[in-house]
């Protein structure tokens, strides 16, 4: 069989292994002596990143600050709408079963979807707050 270069520079290296295994057992070898005579020392561990640095941490924590206070704004400008919808709605009275259905359905989806800006904005605001706090603690952690 012909080998290209390839496979023969690997044939050359398994016989000169052959080799040196055969002149290590006429030497004495024994299998006590096994890692340290042929086998390479194992694969050291690569260094781990330490994570994020301190400048980005405090970056994030500084950007997730706006967004919580951002939010926090938020509530309050929608709150102050729901209140103020409330205050300016006529009470009911009987006359208003005269009118039509699009008007009243129209009226009471606007204050379902309103309410809903409001619940999702406090959990906006409660998320960001969380990941202020996350970003403080590593930066008391970080020397």
């Amino acid at each position: 069989m012909k080998l290209n270069t390839f496979g023969a520079t690997i044939a050359r290296v398994e016989a000169e292994r052959l080799q040196q295994a055969k002149d290590a057992i006429a030497a004495g070898w024994t299998p006590d002596q096994h890692p340290a005579i042929c086998c390479p020392p194992d694969k050291t561990q690569q260094p781990k990143r330490g994570g994020r640095s301190r400048y980005e941490v405090q970056r994030l924590r500084d950007q997730a600050e706006n967004r919580a206070k951002w939010w926090a704004d938020a509530v309050e400008r929608t709150q102050a709408k729901l209140d103020n919808r409330e205050a300016n709605r006529h009470p009911f009275d009987h006359g208003m079963l005269n009118t039509p259905v699009g008007p009243r359905a129209r009226e009471a989806n606007a204050g379902q979807r309103i309410w809903q800006e409001l619940e999702t904005a406090k959990e906006r605001a409660d998320h960001f707050l969380r990941l202020t706090r996350k970003y403080d603690m590593q930066l008391e952690s970080k020397p």
